[in-house]
C-alpha cells in the first residue's frame, strides 16, 4: 500500500458533515474525534490519535492498519467488487441503483484517480442536506471504507468515516425502526446495523450492535419465510432483491470473520434460494420487472455470496437461461433438480401463494397465484411465454349495488399429482356471500382452467365480472361461428374456450367474454342464488388446429334434472382429448350424476378415456 498523503489538521467542520441530524454534528472534527470512546482492544495508535484530536495521524493510522480489520488482498478485493456489483444491481424497485450520481458508482468505478474519486465522494456527502443518508448510500459508504479506503485522499477518508459513523447512528436510532418480527421490512436497518457494528467495532457499544443485528437478522429471516423457505406473499415481488441483500450481509460479515447464520438459519436460506428459483422460467422472473438474464446471473452470484453449492444441472439451467438458450432437461437431470429444489409445484397457507408448474424443463407452463392482498395476483407462463400478469380482480353487483371486497383470501384446497396441480381460494369474511376462485393446471397437457363461483344466501339479480390482465401485447383472433378465440404473441398461440358459455354465437348466453385494453374480462349475470364461470386455455402446439366442441351436460339428483344455478356440468372435446367439469352451487342431499360421474362433491374435473369412462383427476369436497 502506498504511503498516505499528508492531512492538514483543521478545526473547521467539513462541509459534508452538515448532513447529520444529531448535536454531535455541530462539533469540529477535532472535538468530535476527541469525543469518541474506544474499546480497550482498539489499536493504540488509533485511540491515542483520537484522544489528541490529531486528524492527520488518525487518518493515516486508519488507512494503514484498517483499525485492526483483516486485510483484503488485491485479487480478493477484485472478486468481491465484481460479485457485489451484480448484487447491487438488483434492487427492491426492480431497477439498478448503480448510477453515476450514487456512492455505489464510486465504489465500482475503477477508472477514477484518487482526486476524482474523492471529489465525487465529497460532492455526494455535501448533497445530503437534511437527515441521514438513505440506506443504500450508507451501505455503499461502509463497503467503500472497507474495500477501497486507500483510493481516497486523507481529507475525504476522514470526512467519509465521520459521515458514515454519524449517519449509521442516526439511522439506527430512528423512532420508527422496524422490529425483526416484521420480516423483510427489518432487513434494511439490520444490514446497516450489522455492517456498521462490524466496521466500527473498536468503538464502545458498536460491537454489541453487530451481535444484536445478527440475532435480529435470524429472527427477521424466520419471520419472513415459511418452514419450506417460501417468502411471504407480501414480499414476493422482492424475493430476488432480498436474497441478494442477505448475500451482501454475509459477504460483509465474512470480511470480519463473523458467523452470520446458525444451522437453522442456513437451512432456511438454502430453502429460500430454492423457492426463489421456482419463480423463474425461461419467460421471466415472476412478480418482478428484473430482466431474466440479470435475474439468473444475480441468483448465481447470491448463491456464491451465501456459500450455497449449486448442483451442476441447476448451474447449466441458469447459465442457459441467462444466455437466452432454452433447452429441455433429461428425466435423470430433472430428478436431480427435484432433489435440490423440491417439487416443481408447491403451496403454503402461511406465505399466501402457490405455484402450479409443469416441470423444471423447458418449455415451462406455470400459474403463480398470490393471495396476500385485497385481490389475488396471478402470473401465467404459457410454454415459456408470459401470458397473464396482474390482479385477478372482480366486481360483484347484487340487486344493482356493488358489493365491496371485505375479508381475506385463503387457500381452502390444494391438490398435486403427476398430471395436475389445483389451487382453490375462498374470500373469508363476515359477508354471507361466498366467493371462490379455482385454478387447475394440467401439467402434461399445456391446459389451464380458471373459474369463479359466487353463492348468495337467497336468489337475487347478480352480475359478476372477472378481470385478468394480459402480459404484454397479445393479438385477438376471433372465430366467426363460435365463442372460441385465440390470443397470439410472436410464435405462441393460446386458444380460449369460454366453457360455461354456449359454444355457438347464435345461442343466447348469460356470460360474455371480451379482450380490451390488455385485459381479459368475463361477465356473468342472472337472477339466482349463485353463478359459476369457467374458462379453459390451451396452448399445446399439437392442438393448435384441432377441432373443438363443448356443451353443458345434464346434472340430475334423485332423478330430477337440476338448473345450472344449483349445479352444472360441462363437457369439452379438443381433438382426441375430452374433459368434464362439474360444479355444485348448492349442497346436495344425495350424490348427483353427470356424464357417468356420481358425486356429492363441490367440484369434479375428469377426463374421458378411450373407452368413454370418466376418470376423476381432481375432486373437491363441498
Amino acid at each position: 500500500m502506498s504511503a498516505a498523503p499528508s492531512l492538514a489538521t483543521s478545526t473547521a467542520p467539513v462541509s459534508a458533515h452538515a448532513a447529520a441530524n444529531d448535536a454531535a454534528n455541530d462539533k469540529t472534527d477535532q472535538a468530535w474525534l476527541q469525543s469518541l470512546q474506544f474499546r480497550s482492544t482498539a489499536p493504540v495508535e488509533l485511540s491515542s490519535a483520537a484522544a489528541a484530536g490529531d486528524l492527520a495521524t488518525f487518518s493515516q493510522t486508519l488507512l494503514a492498519c484498517h483499525a485492526g480489520q483483516p486485510r483484503v488482498g488485491k485479487r480478493e478485493r477484485r472478486d468481491i467488487l465484481n460479485r457485489l456489483q451484480d448484487l447491487w444491481g438488483v434492487q427492491k424497485s426492480g431497477t439498478s441503483q448503480v448510477n453515476v450520481a450514487s456512492l455505489a458508482h464510486c465504489l465500482f468505478e475503477t477508472e477514477l484517480n484518487s482526486e476524482e474519486l474523492s471529489g465525487r465522494v465529497e460532492a455526494i456527502m455535501a448533497s445530503t442536506v437534511s437527515g441521514a443518508p438513505d440506506d443504500e448510500t450508507l451501505m455503499a459508504a461502509l463497503w467503500l471504507l472497507r474495500l477501497i479506503p486507500h483510493r481516497l485522499e486523507c481529507e475525504t477518508l476522514f470526512s467519509l468515516w465521520r459521515w458514515t459513523v454519524e449517519g449509521s447512528r442516526t439511522r439506527l436510532h430512528a423512532a420508527a425502526l422496524p422490529e425483526p418480527d416484521q420480516g423483510c421490512a427489518a432487513f434494511d436497518a439490520l444490514e446497516i446495523q450489522c455492517a456498521a457494528g462490524s466496521m466500527f467495532g473498536f468503538l464502545k457499544g458498536e460491537l454489541k450492535q453487530s451481535q444484536h443485528a445478527i440475532r435480529g437478522l435470524r429472527k427477521a429471516l424466520d419471520a419472513a419465510t415459511d418452514s419450506d423457505g417460501a417468502l411471504h406473499g407480501r414480499w414476493l415481488d422482492q424475493a430476488l432483491p432480498r436474497l441478494c441483500q442477505l448475500a451482501r450481509v454475509q459477504m460483509f460479515s465474512t470480511l470480519y470473520e463473523q458467523t452470520l447464520w446458525n444451522g437453522k438459519a442456513r437451512k432456511r436460506i438454502e430453502k429460500l434460494f430454492a423457492k426463489t428459483i421456482s419463480l423463474l422460467s425461461p419467460g421471466r422472473l415472476a412478480f418482478s420487472s428484473i430482466p431474466l438474464a440479470s435475474a439468473c446471473r444475480s441468483l448465481l452470484t447470491a448463491a456464491a455470496g451465501l456459500d450455497i453449492t449449486v448442483e451442476p444441472t441447476l448451474l447449466r439451467l441458469l447459465k442457459n437461461w441467462e444466455l437466452g438458450q432454452v433447452k429441455s432437461i433429461r428425466p435423470l437431470h430433472q430428478k436431480a433438480l427435484r432433489k435440490e429444489l423440491g417439487k416443481e409445484s408447491h403451496q403454503s397457507d402461511w406465505s399466501e401463494w402457490g405455484s402450479l408448474r409443469s416441470s423444471w424443463s423447458a418449455p415451462v407452463d406455470q400459474c403463480l397465484i398470490r393471495h396476500s392482498g385485497a385481490m389475488p395476483a396471478i402470473e401465467v407462463i404459457a410454454g415459456d411465454v408470459p401470458f397473464l400478469a396482474g390482479a385477478w380482480s372482480h366486481e360483484l353487483m347484487v340487486a344493482g349495488s356493488v358489493v365491496p371486497v371485505e375479508g381475506e383470501w385463503a387457500c381452502c384446497c390444494w391438490y398435486l399429482d403427476r398430471e395436475s396441480a389445483y389451487m382453490e381460494l375462498q374470500l373469508k369474511g363476515d359477508s354471507p356471500i361466498q366467493i371462490i376462485r379455482q385454478a387447475l393446471l394440467l401439467r402434461e397437457e399445456s391446459v389451464l382452467l380458471l373459474a369463479d363461483s359466487v353463492r348468495l344466501p337467497e336468489s337475487q339479480p347478480i352480475r359478476f365480472t372477472r378481470t385478468t390482465p394480459l402480459a404484454g401485447d397479445w393479438r385477438v383472433e376471433d372465430d366467426a361461428a363460435t365463442r372460441e378465440f385465440a390470443l397470439l404473441k410472436d410464435d405462441q398461440r393460446v386458444r380460449v374456450f369460454p366453457w360455461t358459455c354456449p359454444q355457438y354465437r347464435l345461442d343466447r348466453s348469460a356470460e360474455t367474454v371480451s379482450v380490451a385494453n390488455g385485459k381479459l374480462r368475463v361477465t356473468t349475470e342472472g337472477e339466482a342464488k349463485g353463478v359459476f364461470s369457467a374458462t379453459l386455455f390451451d396452448w399445446s402446439p399439437k392442438r393448435r388446429e384441432e377441432p373443438v366442441d363443448w356443451q353443458r351436460a345434464t346434472v340430475a339428483e334423485d332423478g330430477q334434472i337440476l338448473p345450472p344455478e344449483v349445479a352444472a356440468g360441462y363437457r369439452l372435446r379438443l381433438g382426441k382429448k375430452q374433459w368434464i367439469l362439474y360444479h355444485s352451487l348448492q349442497k346436495p342431499t344425495i350424490p348427483r350424476t353427470v356424464l357417468g360421474i356420481h358425486s356429492a362433491s363441490e367440484t369434479v374435473f375428469a377426463k374421458l378415456d378411450d373407452a368413454g369412462d370418466a376418470l376423476a383427476m381432481v375432486e373437491v369436497e363441498l
